[in-house]
């Protein structure tokens, strides 16, 4: 096969709407790391141990690039979907994060407001609706209670991503435009720092760290897994330089996401033996419920601090009541919400492919 059969067989092969055994690996090293720093948190790390293991709050970031790679190879947003499509993706990136996200806000209000009655005044005086109609990506709040209760804050940040996603993809077609768009991004957020509007747009602020990951989507498309990633750092060297020739600080996470997505690229060829057996399987199921995972820890760490404040845990009770509990939790959360959720989410795009004209469906 020539190199250009080569390459068109890759780009198919990552078209399709398979499992990326690479992307699994990153998604649950992510959602580990953040697990682990809010762990570390809570049985009182110190020195070099705490360091490593703060180092996993960099996982959210990992989330940011590895939305912007997987928003591309979405089939909804395939050049040739019409607005059926459009409506479908809204529907099952939605129902996927809204039930569970508002699930555990409940949890929050009744356990501060109803139980503890100990919620503080809100300067802003939007309370829990903050939370419910997620204002803190464009209204921010005084302190850590009503801006990112059980580290929420990504949340609002995923929802407008994925609510301009459409035209994010649509924009970033072939890899010079990707390339413009995350100039772009790196570029609006400077801007908007120096306006000194850095707590207000949350999107704007972090933009780029999803068009990252848009490029990197584009370049593994076209290039193989080595050049991809040679390529990716040229960029990353070429960007960081025009930072620094601009008088600008460069920035700890945004230099970090470049190495993200270099190893990213890197392992793109990554595929387990066995998927059915031993380590990758382990994988897959914590892939399958990392966005739980994430979301549910994030409670049972709150009320391991709000226990803690009471009376002294050992290390171990605290890793055995955090991991037990968030096992349970997830478990809970998939019967009692995700499915109910995923049902109604299939009737609804079921509804939406029926009423699509049969002159307009897509091919396959």
């Amino acid at each position: 096969m020539t190199q250009k059969g080569v390459l068109a067989h890759r780009a198919t092969a990552l078209s399709a709407e398979g499992r990326l055994d690479h992307v699994q690996l990153f998604r649950v090293l992510a959602c580990v790391g953040v697990f682990l720093s809010h762990l570390a948190q809570r049985i009182g790390l110190t020195g070099r141990a705490y360091s490593i293991a703060n180092f996993g709050a960099s996982g959210v970031y990992v989330f940011f690039l590895l939305s912007g790679f997987l928003a591309c190879r979405t089939k909804e947003l395939q050049p040739g979907r019409d607005r059926f499509d459009t409506v479908i993706y809204y529907l099952k990136r939605l129902f996927r994060i809204i039930p569970l996200y508002y699930a555990v806000i409940c949890f929050y209000m009744v356990l501060y407001s109803g139980i503890l009655h100990d919620a503080p005044p809100d300067p802003g005086r939007l309370y829990w609706l903050r939370f419910f109609f997620i204002t803190n990506i464009f209204i921010p709040a005084d302190g850590y209670f009503w801006s990112n209760r059980g580290g929420t804050w990504t949340i609002g940040l995923f929802i407008a991503f994925y609510l301009l996603a459409p035209l994010l993809v649509r924009a970033a077609r072939t890899l010079w435009s990707a390339l413009c768009l995350y100039a772009c991004g790196i570029l609006l957020h400077y801007l908007w720092i120096g306006a000194g509007l850095a707590e207000y747009g949350m999107l704007i602020f972090y933009l780029h760290y999803f068009l990252l990951g848009m490029l990197a989507w584009r370049l593994a498309e076209r290039f193989p897994p080595l050049k991809a990633a040679a390529m990716m750092a040229a960029v990353a060297l070429g960007i960081r330089l025009l930072i620094a020739l601009s008088g600008q600080e460069g920035e700890y996470f945004m230099n970090l996401s470049w190495g993200y997505a270099v190893l990213l690229l890197v392992t793109g060829n990554f595929a387990w033996k066995r998927r059915e057996k031993g380590i990758a399987k382990v994988f897959q199921k914590l892939d399958r419920f990392s966005f739980e995972i994430y979301l549910v820890h994030g409670a049972i760490v709150e009320c391991l601090t709000l226990l803690q404040a009471r009376i002294a845990l050992h290390p171990v009770i605290v890793i055995a009541i955090l991991t037990g509990l968030t096992a349970a939790g997830v478990w809970a959360v998939c019967w009692l919400i995700e499915r109910p959720a995923d049902a109604v989410c299939k009737k609804l795009v079921a509804k939406v492919r029926a009423r699509r004209p049969e002159c307009a469906r897509p091919a396959g």
